[in-house]
């Protein structure tokens, strides 16, 4: 997901369902520490600018995969969020059905589509029960936004949500990634970023920061901590979100696409671009039973 300028400096991803604190700079006290997803719904939308809130996603390569699909195309927006993508896509014409694994990100993005005609269904599924809700071969195009692959804890877990995804793809149809690229964020090593635009919206100011730290053992492994400073009517508020990340390279990215029976990944990035794109194709003709990339 997109952030406001400058673009190299701004992370765009979503948070995990990690434990956070916040903590009130006003004199009072801290808030209790509540599960991650019910009080970062109410923060989420600090994540993106205004155009960001209009538009969706605005990784290059995600907008152009998505702009070669035909009018009313049926596209499956797997990591929906807050609704951003699904309600930017139904107002292009497209049919969109979007997920999410969290209650609350489900609940913001039924109120964010409301308004929209047809308003696109919205489900609560984890990727590996999307089976659970619809029929296999429906979608011509699955989307999965905001680095939210990243949260894979191993290459296998990586492979077995992209079969689901394929699962759900018609036959040739296009899944479309957008993803951290971590060969960058690594190279950079540990480090504080503080937006130096602050956001305004709804009489409240945000100002917004990012730390990121690297384990030292494992090296694949990176915690990243998101940090709104919310003023309103004189008070300021101050939450943390931890998010859980792994920092895999693109061989690998590429390798668990293929082993789940993708064709012709493509890795679309742009110099200077801390996010790229991943397009990828479900095959025109089914695997044979004994292929070890069929779905299962």
């Amino acid at each position: 997901m997109t952030a406001s300028s400058p673009k190299k400096s701004l992370p765009r991803r979503k948070p995990s369902s990690s434990p956070d604190v916040a903590q009130a700079t006003d004199g009072g006290a801290p808030t209790t520490e509540v599960p991650d997803y019910s009080r970062l719904s109410g923060d989420y939308h600090w994540m993106y600018d205004d155009v960001g809130l209009k538009l969706g996603t605005r990784t290059p390569g995600v907008r152009a995969a998505l702009r070669s699909l035909p009018p009313n195309a049926a596209v499956l927006d797997v990591a929906c969020g807050i609704g951003l993508d699904a309600r930017a896509l139904t107002n292009r014409g497209l049919r969109v059905s979007a997920v999410d694994a969290s209650a609350e990100m489900v609940a913001l993005t039924r109120s964010w589509v409301s308004g929209c005609d047809p308003v696109p269904p919205v489900l609560q599924s984890t990727w590996v029960g999307l089976h659970e809700h619809f029929a296999p071969q429906t979608f011509d195009a699955v989307l999965c936004t905001g680095n939210s692959i990243s949260h894979a804890r191993s290459s296998s877990e990586m492979s077995r949500w992209l079969r689901s995804f394929r699962s759900m793809l018609k036959p040739g149809g296009m899944l479309v990634l957008d993803v951290q690229d971590w060969d960058v964020i690594r190279n950079l090593g540990d480090r504080l970023v503080v937006d130096p635009h602050p956001l305004e919206r709804n009489d409240s100011m945000c100002r917004r920061s990012w730390t990121w730290t690297f384990s030292p053992v494992q090296k694949d492994q990176c915690r990243l901590d998101i940090g709104f400073e919310v003023t309103r009517d004189h008070k300021t508020t101050v939450s943390t979100h931890s998010v859980g990340l792994r920092a895999f390279d693109k061989p690998e990215l590429r390798s668990s696409t293929v082993s789940a029976g993708f064709r012709n990944p493509f890795l679309d990035r742009v110099p200077g671009d801390e996010m790229y794109t991943m397009v990828a194709y479900n095959p025109d003709e089914p695997h044979s039973p004994d292929d070890p990339h069929r779905i299962g």
